[in-house]
C-alpha cells in the first residue's frame, strides 16, 4: 500500500475517508457548525454516533463504580489498620504508593458522568 500523502485515503482531497466492504464514504467536517456530510443517511450516522456515545458512558460507568469498589473494600479498609501494628497489612508509604490517586479519579471520572 504505497500511497502518498495527499493522493489517498485522509489527504487534503479526502479530509476523513474510509473505505471497506466495498463501499468509500467521504466525510467533510464544517468547522463553522460541526456537520458532517456523506453519502451515509444522516438516520444512519447519527445512530452510529449515538451507539458510540452510550458505549463510552457504559464504560466509564463500569469505571466509576469498579473505582467505588476498590476504595470501599482496600482503600478505606486498609487505610484504617495503618499505624495498628498488630493488624497494618501496608505501610503508609506503600498505601500511598499503591493508592496515590485513586479518590481524584474517582472524582474526576464521576464529574465527566455529569
Amino acid at each position: 500500500h504505497n500511497e502518498k500523502k495527499g493522493e489517498g485515503e485522509g489527504g487534503p482531497s479526502q479530509p476523513w475517508s474510509s473505505q471497506g466492504r466495498g463501499k468509500n464514504v467521504n466525510y467533510r467536517h464544517s468547522k463553522m457548525t460541526g456537520a458532517v456530510s456523506s453519502n451515509i443517511p444522516e438516520s444512519g450516522l447519527l445512530r452510529k454516533r449515538f451507539m458510540i456515545i452510550e458505549e463510552i458512558l457504559s464504560t466509564e460507568k463500569a469505571y466509576v463504580k469498579s473505582l467505588k469498589t476498590l476504595i470501599g473494600l482496600w482503600v478505606i479498609p486498609l487505610k484504617g489498620l495503618l499505624g495498628d501494628e498488630e493488624k497494618e497489612i501496608l505501610n503508609e508509604t506503600d498505601h500511598r504508593v499503591l493508592f496515590s490517586n485513586v479518590e481524584l479519579l474517582l472524582g474526576v471520572n464521576e464529574q465527566l458522568l455529569e
